[in-house]
């Protein structure tokens, strides 16, 4: 007998690891294999696929390298139900089944971690927006590649800071030719369910919809979040540097483990680390080739609509750095002004206004009069602009009076104000 067939027959085994705020680590012990990403290059072009037994679920193209810092396009995969393989597509009642915690889901998905590869994943119960992170409904997506910014971190110029990708978005792996209206309709008023998603680092911001695209129709049109169980792969693995006294670990988006925690040997660890994840370029040209033409779908409008409801990617990023909305850090803000970096009552003044946040006006206008923040009056002032209410005129007006024409940006955009308001 073959050594690949008797590794074959192993056992699967899932094995929870630690415990964090919303989820779970675990490590898959002799996985399938099935569900995996898979990188490759064609030329000076990179693509990198979640991948259902062969089948594309969705591609991200970008350079030869896939720069995990730059904007990738995304275009549709070949369709979930288009896999020769049924495994997936059988497990649908498990997935269905009425949420009751994060560790009964874990139990009971059991079969579902057992088609990745071994390795270490993060299980975790997440909000989501049923949205593509670019301002699309998340099923709108076609096989032509668009670029988006939901790709990557965010990044700062100003600052220099990069915003940390967590799960936020979603693409889907089913044709928009199976939504049935009526299903969801039918998840509008249901409270109790989940859908099921893939995140890995390469996607910033974006998760893979495995189940759940009526379960996020229905969330969009109640210009709701999207309760999902999430997968995610690790995105890091340091070795030990005794020097320094550094563990070696394994990082994921929202939490760390050690070696001591570690189901096998760092060595081993390390062997398996991305086996089987490359693809040649036979692989790379024939995942290219397969597309489906039922992707190409003319959604109504009204639910093309419901993709205003959510934050996009910036502002998702202001809320990470600023982490802390309330009145009592507001307060503590403009009690010292002189210790507060202007990048941070930037994030702050956007955080408030994208959150319609009632004390987004006062908070902001009180910067605007301290000349120590004039290297982001431009930014602050375009957010007021948005606002049509008494106070702002007032301050824009008050503004005018004493304007020296030393910033002709900052009063094109006063001036554009009250033309508008005029309209």
């Amino acid at each position: 007998m073959k050594v690949v067939d008797l590794f074959s027959k192993s056992k699967i085994e899932i094995i929870p690891v630690k415990n964090f705020d919303n989820g779970i680590v675990f490590y898959v012990k002799n996985g399938k294999g099935l569900l995996r990403i898979k990188y490759g290059s064609l030329g000076d072009k990179g693509l990198c696929v979640l991948v259902f037994d062969g089948t594309p679920l969705i591609k991200y193209h970008g350079d030869e390298y896939l720069c995990p810092t730059c904007e990738k396009f995304i275009s549709a995969g070949y369709g979930l139900s288009m896999c020769q393989n049924k495994e997936l597509e059988k497990l649908g009642e498990l997935f269905n089944a009425p949420f009751v915690s994060i560790k009964k889901s874990f139990v009971d998905l059991k079969p579902l971690f057992g088609l990745l590869p071994t390795g270490y994943y993060t299980f975790s119960d997440e909000e989501l927006f049923p949205t593509d992170g670019k301002g699309n409904f998340f099923w709108n997506v076609t096989n032509n590649p668009v670029l988006n910014p939901a790709t990557c971190p965010v990044h700062d110029p100003q600052s220099f800071e990069w915003s940390k990708p967590i799960p936020r978005y979603i693409v889907p792996t089913q044709s928009p030719k199976l939504f049935n209206a009526e299903r969801a309709e039918y998840y509008r008023t249901k409270e109790d369910t989940r859908a099921i998603a893939y995140h890995f680092d390469v996607n910033g911001y974006l998760c893979t919809l495995l189940d759940g695209h009526h379960k996020a129709t229905a969330a969009a049109l109640n210009g709701e979040a999207l309760r999902t169980l999430v997968i995610g792969g690790a995105y890091g693995l340091s070795i030990p540097y005794e020097s320094n006294n550094m563990k070696a670990r394994i990082y994921f988006n929202n939490v760390v483990i050690y070696e001591d925690e570690m189901i096998e040997s760092l060595d081993k660890t390390r062997k398996v680390w991305s086996v089987g994840n490359r693809m040649s370029n036979d692989e790379v040209a024939q995942y290219l080739s397969m597309k489906n033409d039922d992707f190409e779908y003319a959604w109504p409008i009204e639910i093309l609509k419901t993709s205003s409801n959510y934050y996009d990617v910036y502002s998702v990023a202001c809320m990470e750095w600023v982490s802390d909305l309330s009145d009592r850090k507001i307060d503590e803000i403009l009690a010292d002004k002189t210790i507060h970096k202007e990048s941070t009552i930037r994030h702050l003044c956007h955080a408030l206004y994208i959150t319609k946040n009632p004390r987004f006006v006062d908070f902001a206008t009180s910067f605007c009069k301290d000349e120590r923040y004039v290297i982001i009056w431009h930014d602050i002032f375009k957010l007021l602009a948005n606002v049509k209410s008494q106070q702002v005129e007032d301050f824009f007006i008050d503004y005018l009076v004493s304007d020296e024409k030393l910033r002709p940006d900052i009063t094109k955009i006063v001036d554009n104000y009250f033309v508008a308001t005029q309209e």
